[in-house]
């Protein structure tokens, strides 16, 4: 579980400079895991500038604050799901 955490300020890149593809905040991959009152906020990335889910991550994202994330591909900014079953319940997401 990730419980009671502030995400800020965070990019994720390739050494050569480019972006990664997603999850400037986080980046979840084959993993289950319970993401609860957290903060996510001005946080950057290719794709799903606060949180990503990767290859099969069932994941619960419940309670958190994600504002302020940005992608800079044309995708969501706050959570991306690629082929993983995700929960988002009861979130405060904007300016995303």
């Amino acid at each position: 579980m990730i419980l009671n955490c502030e995400f800020k300020d965070n990019e994720s890149y390739n050494p050569n400079g480019s972006y990664t593809p997603a999850g400037g905040g986080l980046r979840i991959h084959r993993s289950d895991v319970i993401i609860k009152n957290n903060i996510f906020h001005h946080n950057e990335s290719y794709e799903a500038g606060a949180i990503a889910c990767y290859d099969k991550s069932a994941a619960e994202i419940i309670n958190n604050t994600i504002v302020n994330n940005i992608a800079r591909y044309a995708s969501p900014s706050g959570v991306v799901a690629y082929y993983s079953p995700v929960i988002v319940r009861n979130n405060i997401i904007y300016y995303n």
